[in-house]
């Protein structure tokens, strides 16, 4: 199963129910016995794992000269991912289309656009679970997988976020002026392909 996060939309996180704890009272004998502690942990049919959030790039506003350039990136938001449980993996793929203006009148050509391998990091001190894996990647039209998460990883709610530096936009020369923009499609699969 699939579904898309646009830029500025934002998904709900799923909770884990957990069942009371219940005790058993045991018989003590010779001042000494042994009794258990139990708890169930049980699964929200409804739940699911969830991208609930995606980054932004915004390079700002550059004069133009007769040379390239290569705009500095502000990201806003970090990839997120919440899974409340399941351990059969995940993965999230991010696609690109060109630079247009507004009106579609003109494209930015052979601009070169890349991100590199992001900032793992779980929400919880306390998740004790493997960490899923960053990917650096060049997007383009075609979905390419940018984090992931193997069997028995990424259990909890995991970010990836990125820095200046992991963001790069090579802008050649022989661009005209105008305000340009690039829809980027993150896309979240449960089962990571083989």
């Amino acid at each position: 199963m699939k579904k898309s996060l646009g830029l500025t939309a934002v998904f709900g996180v799923v909770m884990l129910l957990a069942v009371p704890v219940t005790g058993q009272a045991e018989t003590i004998d010779n001042n000494s016995n042994t009794t258990k502690a139990v708890v169930g942990l049980t699964q929200d049919p409804d739940s699911k794992v969830e991208l609930t959030n995606a980054p932004s790039f915004d390079f700002g506003s550059t004069v133009l000269t007769a040379k390239g350039f290569t705009p500095e990136a502000t990201i806003k938001d970090d990839i997120v991912v919440a899974n409340p449980g399941f351990a059969t993996g995940w993965r999230v793929d991010v696609s690109m289309g060109p630079f247009i203006t507004s009106d579609g009148s003109d494209t930015i050509k052979n601009s070169l656009f890349s991100i590199d391998m992001g900032t793992v990091t779980r929400e919880e001190s306390s998740n004790n679970s493997a960490p899923p894996a960053s990917f650096s990647v060049d997007p383009n039209e075609n979905p390419k997988p940018i984090f992931q998460a193997v069997e028995n990883e990424g259990l909890g709610v995991w970010h990836t976020s990125y820095s200046a530096k992991d963001i790069r936009l090579e802008i050649p020369a022989g661009n005209v002026s105008g305000d340009y923009s690039a829809t980027m499609t993150w896309t979240l699969a449960e089962f990571p392909a083989e």
